[in-house]
Order: structure tokens, then sequence, then C-alpha cells
């Protein structure tokens, strides 16, 4: 099974409110003009997420969709500054960020984001290499694995490009430094 057949199976069963299911995608069309109109692009895998589903209510503070991306980006215009895709919280006014543009190329980091300790225009530390294992590693959390972000050997092992990301620190590197 492929990661995005995964992630996609995973989205399934990712406990959320009773009666709920996933909202459906959105079109090409829908996507394409929130590109035209934000000025934004849309990477392949999360116009291939946004067509499986646009905005589910899942995870700690939902995986964001395109009217999430546009609300975001009306009052945190920074992320859209900076090529910064919000993905959603942590249910506690943190934020993931998919970096667009960053010096990882070709990795799309994902980045947490703390505004109370960094602000809204600096990474805290980088989660993902890259968007699909953010959402793998986002679900199994929510599924009850409480490795990711902080245990190195089991995020690596998972993601082995993360150790490749400069542009943010590593959350097991933020962790120690926070520490100290």
């Amino acid at each position: 099974m492929s990661l995005h057949d995964e992630v996609r199976r995973l989205a399934t069963i990712v406990p959320r409110e009773p009666g709920t299911s996933l909202p459906p995608g959105a079109s090409d069309s829908q996507i394409d003009g929130f590109c035209f109109v934000r000025g934004i692009p849309i990477p392949t895998e999360v116009r291939e997420w946004l067509q499986f589903s646009d905005g589910p209510c899942i995870g700690p503070g939902g995986v964001y969709g395109l009217g999430d991306f546009k609300e975001t980006y009306s009052f945190l215009p920074q992320f859209k500054e900076k090529l910064w895709l919000p993905l959603g919280t942590d249910g506690c006014g943190d934020y993931y960020v998919l970096a667009l543009e960053s010096e990882d190329k070709p990795l799309r980091p994902v980045y947490f984001i703390d505004p109370y300790v960094d602000g809204y225009g600096v990474p805290t530390y980088a989660v993902a290499s890259e968007f699909w294992r953010f959402l793998w590693f986002l679900f199994q959390s929510e599924l009850g694995d409480r490795r990711w972000p902080f245990n190195r050997e089991h995020v690596l092992s998972h993601d082995p490009d993360l150790e490749k990301v400069k542009s943010a620190l590593l959350p097991w590197v933020a962790n120690e430094r926070s520490r100290e």
C-alpha cells in the first residue's frame, strides 16, 4: 500500500465527532480558483488530498481545506508572505504549515509554528519532510501513537528525509533547547 493510500485509509478511521463523516473533496476548478484569486500555488500532493477531502474535522484542530486557507491568510498574512500553506492547528493556537518555498528544495517541509514562543513568522521546528508524511504522523498520533514529533528514532525511521531539513530546528533539538 502506498503512503498516499495509507493516509487516506487512516483518515477514515481517525476519531471525529459522532455522526460526522469526511467531507467530500474539492474539484479541480475550486482548487484552481483558489490559486488564481489568492496567488498561492497548491502543490500536487496537497491537491490530491483536497480532491479526497476538503477540510475534514479530524486531528487535534482539524486538517485545513480551501476555506480554512483563505480564512487563515486573512488574519495571518505573514503566512501568505512567506509562502506557507496553513495545514491545521494542534487545537491550542499553534499551527502546522507547509513551506511552499524553502532552502530545503526539493523537500517541502512542514513546520510547527508556536506563536507564543517565536511569533508567527518563525518556524519553531520541522515536523515532517513533506505533506504526506505529516498527515501520516498526525493521524497515527490521533490513533494513540505519542512518539511524534519528539522521538528521534521513531520519526527518522519513518521520515529519514527530515534530517535533511536545514530551514528549521528538528523537534528533538528544539525540545532540548527549551529545557536549557
